[in-house]
């Protein structure tokens, strides 16, 4: 083999070392966004769950058990944390909105719940200020939980792009190339 074959052969084998620690590292990348895209997505959802968890415990306030309501309550902060740990800034804050929203509509719910008891008994215990307090409550954790849910779905969308865009720009040179090289190939 002569010096100048022994050149392109260590240049060749040289570059498919390199092509093939780039095409891992591409790839470990991708993986890696769309394995963090997957957990965000799981955190938001059973963030969401639990609250809509305490929420159910709320409107049967006479039969919920503290014990019930304090594991819900720990269980809402388990999740919160644990979307704390993957989530960017914003949507943590729409969680924490969330989560204080649901403390007030847990306070007024009671109060309303207890109303509603007397005036069963009462129809003259009715007060319409504990009724607008609990709809007022009602209308901010609705907000709360709205914004959150908006908040969580543009954060998984704009990932989503984030990571197809990634996808098309290394998608897109690697045709090119392929494109160059045979048009530049000799014709047989």
């Amino acid at each position: 083999m002569s010096q100048s074959q022994l050149v392109f052969v260590l240049a060749g084998a040289a570059t498919a070392i390199i092509v093939g620690w780039v095409a891992n590292w591409v790839r470990a990348s991708t993986e890696s966004r769309q394995w963090e895209r997957e957990k965000l997505h799981d955190a938001y959802e059973n963030f969401l769950a639990a609250h809509e968890h305490m929420v159910t415990l709320f409107g049967r306030t006479l039969g919920t058990k503290q014990t019930d309501l304090a594991m819900g309550w720990r269980d809402v902060h388990e999740r919160a944390a644990r979307m704390q740990l993957l989530a960017p800034p914003e949507i943590v804050a729409a969680g924490e909105n969330l989560i204080k929203a649901l403390v007030v509509y847990q306070v007024d719910s009671e109060a309303f719940t207890r109303m509603a008891l007397a005036t069963a008994k009462d129809p003259d215990e009715w007060d319409d200020a504990i009724e607008q307090i609990f709809g007022d409550a009602s209308q901010k954790h609705a907000d709360a939980k709205a914004a959150f849910i908006e908040a969580a779905r543009a954060d998984l969308l704009q990932r989503t792009r984030s990571w197809m865009a990634l996808q098309s720009d290394r998608l897109q040179p690697s045709v090119e190339s392929s494109l160059k090289r045979f048009r530049r190939s000799p014709k047989q």
